[in-house]
């Protein structure tokens, strides 16, 4: 997942660098640096099939705070993790390429744009589940997109393009079988909405191989 990545992303942050560097924010300069910094750490560490969900929300953090540098006034977000969530595995980089994806499908220079993270512990069908939802405020998944995430079928083009989300749902097919959910949503005033279902798997019991 890391390698299929496309640099877009850092080649942005970079272009970000350079136009804060011409109008002289140097302030914003070192916290664009240093968090770009912590990113690439994270995204490049050794493979893990599971990390802590405190080390994937602080990743979280810093790629939000870097869409906040880069987008100014327009960009707000909000994360509420439940105290009892936190001390929990979860597959690296599944947060992140869902909260990209409602990014990409929400900004215009022309709004404002909210992300909402949300997490929790759910009782379902007798076992524990962490939930996830991420929404945004701005238009929402086109409906062919919508249409394409609830069939199961791969958003990925020939040109390696949409790659991302295909990636996450092949992961958790391996890691959990069955044994999680996705639902994709367009809210009834506006945005997206992502809700993902995992196995509550707290730090302390044996991942599973």
């Amino acid at each position: 997942m890391k390698l299929q990545i496309r640099p877009h992303f850092y080649l942005n942050c970079l272009t970000c660098i350079h136009s804060m560097a011409q109008t002289q924010l140097y302030e914003e300069i070192g916290q664009m640096a240093l968090s770009t910094a912590k990113y690439l750490r994270y995204l490049l560490q050794d493979n893990q099939d599971f990390v802590n969900l405190n080390q994937e929300i602080e990743h979280v953090e810093d790629y939000l705070s870097i869409q906040k540098l880069r987008y100014g006034e327009i960009f707000t977000y909000l994360c509420e993790i439940s105290p009892d969530v936190k001390d929990v595995y979860i597959p690296p980089l599944i947060l992140q390429t869902f909260i990209e994806n409602v990014i990409n499908h929400a900004i215009s220079p022309d709004e404002m744009i909210k992300i909402n993270l949300t997490i929790k512990k759910v009782f379902k069908d007798q076992k524990d589940y962490l939930k996830i939802q991420i929404s945004n405020t701005g238009t929402g998944f086109p409906d062919e997109v919508l249409s394409t995430l609830n069939s199961g079928l791969s958003l990925e083009h020939k040109d390696g393009t949409h790659i991302g989300i295909t990636n996450v749902i092949q992961r958790l097919h391996l890691l959990y079988d069955e044994d999680f959910s996705i639902y994709f949503n367009n809210l009834p005033d506006g945005g997206a909405l992502v809700t993902v279902v995992l196995p509550y798997q707290p730090i302390n019991t044996e991942v599973f191989s």
